[in-house]
């Protein structure tokens, strides 16, 4: 059972991928696939020899390059944004776990990780880097205090080490498609409902 959800997880995974790869501003860049083919996981840095942590860390996606920019690409699709009780604003989360194995793999090859959703509602396939996500603030409405993003679950039924929330507005729009929860508008192209980024440049 666990193992067909995984399969049918990567699967969503890997189509994704593909479709994202090949949006105009990213075909901009050199992209190499950072795939751990040996067993169809998660992309894992290799080495150097002896350090315990290094097969332990998972990757980004892909590395994407040209002169000048270099990048990890970490690539999810998402249906949509959820509107939070906590927050009261649209948010995107990412495991912990992940989370902190991209920053220290951003500290370890030095550049920066852009995480990428392919938001399905809208069309919109967003972008922000990992630096740019961890400054953010929220006000949490339970207690009124203002706190730093991310904001954390520890104990959470989508990732059993927990979930890391960023706001929805801490991203930008990297490429508009049509959006599908707007049927009154086929085919009329809408203006993006957040600032429009030129490249990967613009987001980090």
């Amino acid at each position: 059972m666990y193992e067909s959800e995984f399969k049918k997880s990567l699967d969503i995974g890997k189509a994704t991928e593909r479709a994202v790869i090949v949006i105009p501003k990213l075909r901009q860049y050199a992209l190499t696939p950072l795939t751990d083919i040996s067993n169809g996981g998660a992309p894992r840095l290799i080495g150097p020899f002896g350090d315990p942590m290094a097969r332990a860390l998972v990757a980004p996606d892909f590395s994407a390059d040209r002169p000048g920019e270099h990048y990890g690409l970490e690539i999810k699709g998402k249906t949509r944004a959820d509107e939070t009780r906590t927050t009261g604003e649209l948010e995107h989360a990412i495991g912990r776990r992940l989370l902190l194995a991209y920053l220290e793999w951003q500290r370890r090859i030095e550049r920066k990780v852009v995480l990428i959703v392919d938001e399905k509602s809208t069309g919109e396939i967003l972008a922000a880097s990992l630096d740019r996500l961890m400054t953010g603030e929220y006000l949490n409405l339970h207690d009124g205090q203002i706190y730093k993003r991310p904001r954390e679950t520890f104990d959470n039924k989508m990732d059993r080490g927990g979930m890391a929330f960023f706001g929805r507005s801490q991203f930008m729009v990297l490429h508009q498609r049509e959006a599908p929860d707007a049927p009154l508008f086929k085919n009329v192209r809408l203006a993006p409902t957040l600032p429009f980024a030129t490249s990967l440049r613009d987001v980090r």
